[in-house]
């Protein structure tokens, strides 16, 4: 079987959604870094910061973003005047995962556009 990179699928490394298959890795033997193209278009100086990040040093980052897409996905439900998840018909159960997604999505590529240190 021949694999191609129409056939990859993955989550990019940065804001976790489907990547656009474009890879990159900092050398030969480093893991290739996927990455979707909203977060190809954030400047390389962050984007290689990122990724050379230590693992916990993300936990900050990421926690902010998932903050944010929490906050995004209650935005949703006020605007639905709903509080119990439980009462959410399947499309706005599907639409409310969706807006915490994205709002995560874009908290990351926000911070990493903006906040990635040294």
């Amino acid at each position: 079987m021949t694999i191609t990179t129409q056939d990859l699928v993955g989550v990019c490394a940065i804001c976790k959604r489907r990547h656009a298959n474009i890879g990159w890795a900092s050398h030969e033997r480093a893991p290739v870094k996927w990455e979707c193209e909203e977060c190809l278009s954030l400047p390389i100086e962050q984007v290689t910061r990122f990724h050379s990040m230590a693992r916990k040093a993300l936990d900050r980052f990421e926690q902010q973003a998932l903050e944010e897409g929490g906050n995004a996905g209650g935005a949703y439900l006020d605007e639905l005047g709903k509080t119990d998840l439980a009462s959410l018909e399947p499309y706005e159960w599907s639409h409310f995962l969706g807006v915490v997604l994205k709002g995560y999505a874009d908290s990351m590529r926000e911070i990493v556009s903006r906040e990635v240190p040294y």
